[in-house]
């Protein structure tokens, strides 16, 4: 091990451990005191690339200390967070889907209450519509009907002048007859 090299119990894997040894070509990628996740992927990318074009096909292999990585408490703290919200998650998606599909069937019933409450307010309005021409043609009927009326009154009043007329004309004439046959001498009359 080098100098800055981690300590065998800080940062060393070996097998009796019952730690997870990586393989060889892991190792030799990664050549680092202790770092996060992705500080190491970072490395291990550039030390990867580095080695395989020192050693391009080199059947050998070199010693390279192992570092294990340890995620940060906060870390640690996230991923288990992250663990715990995906079922909570999936519940909530699951019942936003249940509310939204019956929030979709209770806006549709009330769209067909409201055309079928529309169709019925066209309705009485037809027939509201229907009866005021009814009763506009009823009063017309009244107001024909009051004329006639109007009308045969003043006929009738008309009439009865002329009757009384003719009755005084009569009563007159009669009169004059009555008056002649008796200067006549004529009896019976």
């Amino acid at each position: 091990m080098g100098e800055g090299a981690p300590t065998p119990h800080e940062g060393e894997a070996h097998e009796s451990d019952g730690a997870e040894v990586p393989s060889v070509a892991e190792a030799a990628e990664v050549e680092a005191p202790l770092v996060s996740e992705a500080e190491a992927t970072g490395a291990r990318a550039s030390r990867t690339i580095e080695a395989a074009a020192a050693g391009a096909g080199a059947p050998e292999t070199t010693k390279a200390d192992v570092i294990i990585v340890r995620p940060s408490a906060q870390e640690v703290e996230m991923k288990a967070a992250e663990a715990s919200v995906a079922p909570l998650v999936q519940e909530l998606g699951r019942e936003a889907s249940r509310a939204a599909e019956a929030t979709r069937v209770e806006a549709q019933r009330l769209k067909e209450k409201a055309e079928a409450s529309r169709a019925e307010a066209l309705h009485w309005k037809e027939k509201a519509k229907a009866s005021r021409v009814e009763a506009q043609r009823w009063e017309q009927k009244a107001k024909e009907s009051e004329a006639e009326v109007t009308r045969a009154a003043e006929a009738s009043i008309a009439g009865q002048a002329m009757l009384e007329t003719e009755i005084g004309e009569h009563d007159a004439l009669k009169g004059a007859i009555r008056t002649t046959c008796e200067a006549l001498g004529v009896e019976g009359v």
